[in-house]
Formats: C-alpha cells, sequence, structure tokens
C-alpha cells in the first residue's frame, strides 16, 4: 500500500482539556504527520470554561476543519428516531461530521487526553487489511466474562456463549459495576456481542470504504459516535459484528497513553473533580514546554 492510499483524515471531539487536546494533536502529528491530511475538531456547544482553541491548534502542521454541533448532546443517551434524518442533529454526535465529509480512504479517532509516543496511525494502517476498524476492544476492566477468565480483547469473537450459558456466567462471577445496565436477558436474547464489548473510541481507525455503506446515514448501522446504550460505540460496535464485519483488537500502550494526565483515568471523570482537572492541565502544559518548546 502507498503512502497516498494510507491517507487518512483525524476526527477529535473537544470538550475543555485545552492543554490535553493540544498534547494530544502535537504529540499525533509529531508521530504520525505523514499519514493526515487533514483533522475535524469539533468544539462542543457548552464548555467548561473560555479558551481560544484556534490559537492553540494554529502551529500543527495539517489542515484542520473546525466545526460547531447544533446541539448539545454531551454523554447523555440518544434515543434512535426521525431526529437522526436532520443533519444538523445528526452531526452533533461525536465524530459524525468527520464521519460524513472525510473523502479519505481511513478515519483516525482520538480522544482529547490521549498522548502519542509513537507511530500509532502506521501501525493501525499495517494491521487493518480489510477490516471495519482496529483499536482497543472491549471495557474488559467491567466484564464478568474477563473475571472468569474465558473471555478477553483478542478472544471476543471466539467467545460467544449460549443465552442459557451467559446468565449462568453472570450468577457465577463478581459482578461488573455496570450489571445493573446490562441488557435484560431473561428473554433469552442474544448474548453475543457481550454488553461491554466494543471499539473503544479513545484512538481507532476505521476503514471506510466497508463501515461507511454500512452506516447512517448510508445504511443501518447507528452512527459510532452515539450513545445508544450503555456506552458509547456500543450499539455501533453490535451491529457491525452481526453483520459479520472484522473489527480487529490492536494493543496501544506501547505507542500511545489514554488519561495520561490523570493517572489513566479518562472522559469525564476530571470534570467532576476541579483539583484533578487543574492538576492533569498543568501537566498536560509543562509536557508541551518541556517536550515542544512551549513558552506559554
Amino acid at each position: 500500500m502507498s503512502q497516498l492510499e494510507k491517507t487518512v483524515d483525524a476526527a477529535i471531539q473537544i470538550y475543555g482539556k485545552p492543554y490535553q487536546t493540544a498534547a494530544t494533536l502535537y504529540s499525533l502529528a509529531r508521530h504520525s504527520e505523514r499519514w493526515i491530511s487533514t483533522v475535524f475538531v469539533s468544539l462542543d456547544r457548552r464548555q467548561p470554561e473560555h479558551f481560544d482553541f484556534r490559537a492553540l491548534l494554529k502551529d500543527l502542521p495539517f489542515r484542520v476543519r473546525w466545526h460547531r454541533p447544533g446541539f448539545w448532546l454531551g454523554s447523555t443517551t440518544i434515543q434512535p428516531s426521525w431526529k437522526l434524518r436532520i443533519a444538523p442533529y445528526r452531526r452533533s454526535i461525536r465524530y459524525q461530521f468527520a464521519w460524513e465529509e472525510t473523502r479519505q480512504r481511513f478515519l483516525f479517532v482520538t480522544h482529547n487526553d490521549m498522548l502519542y509516543r509513537g507511530d500509532l496511525i502506521g501501525a493501525y494502517l499495517d494491521g487493518i487489511g480489510n477490516a471495519a476498524a482496529i483499536g482497543s476492544v472491549g471495557q474488559c476492566w467491567n466484564c464478568e466474562a474477563n473475571y472468569g477468565g474465558v473471555c478477553s480483547s483478542d478472544r471476543y469473537r471466539e467467545y460467544r456463549p449460549t443465552p442459557e450459558q451467559y446468565i449462568q456466567l453472570l450468577a457465577s462471577t463478581r459482578s461488573g459495576p455496570r450489571r445493573s445496565r446490562y441488557p435484560d436477558m431473561s428473554g433469552l436474547a442474544p448474548a453475543w456481542p457481550l454488553p461491554e464489548c466494543r471499539l473503544n473510541e479513545f484512538a481507532a481507525l476505521i476503514n471506510m470504504d466497508v463501515a461507511r455503506p454500512l452506516s447512517y446515514p448510508k445504511g443501518p448501522v447507528l452512527p459510532f459516535g452515539g450513545m445508544f446504550g450503555l456506552d458509547l460505540g456500543a450499539h455501533w460496535f453490535r451491529q457491525m459484528c452481526t453483520l459479520g464485519r472484522d473489527i480487529r483488537h490492536f494493543n496501544f500502550t506501547p505507542l500511545a497513553s489514554h488519561g495520561w494526565a490523570m493517572d489513566g483515568y479518562g472522559g469525564d471523570v476530571s470534570a467532576n473533580d476541579p483539583e484533578l482537572y487543574r492538576q492533569s492541565e498543568q501537566m498536560a502544559l509543562e509536557l508541551l514546554r518541556s517536550e515542544y518548546g512551549w513558552s506559554k
């Protein structure tokens, strides 16, 4: 595959964390600039603080397309409805603007609290083959199948319990922190993929040639970045697997860290802890000064 064929666009959704955002994108540029054509930056309509992100990211070595979603969806559960047919609403779902606008073969999705220490995009491109996507699969730290030693990120295709076997597993292992939110299995609905299975969107590469025709608005699979149940992306993952599409697990930890400034805690944890938020932002600023020569 030539470098031209490997060109990707990237997508990032921003809610606060300005210096962690800068560390994410400048470290990504340092290691993977050669693959990136455009970065789609979506700034949530609500922000925890005022910050000039355009000035912060003005020195990135690739094109940046800015997007401000028409609606504030936050981390709330989205109910599939006619609203998904309305472009401004649908494009307010995380990464959906980039999903619909990219013309590249691959879309790289990243959280804004990642730190890249190697060429993860290059590694993903080498490993994706004809799969629909590649990245870290599963929130196994929450999953009873992992506790019971019968499943893991790289075994999720093989461990396909019957509904009865899954119910027996739940009864025989310690309870995960989100078991009360799992779908009711009393009606013996299909158990696979398991509730905690998903493509973690912390750092994932999507093969748009495979995924776009199947995903909203072109296909029946609900948007990748939508919270349509237990967690973001879980419903997309389940539907893609049900359609027989391959999603490959890749342990990115040798090349990147998620929540690196928050002792591994990502997502909204720091938003609920002002002191942790302040400390993590200061840590990111210090890294930008020491590693990237910032004088701010």
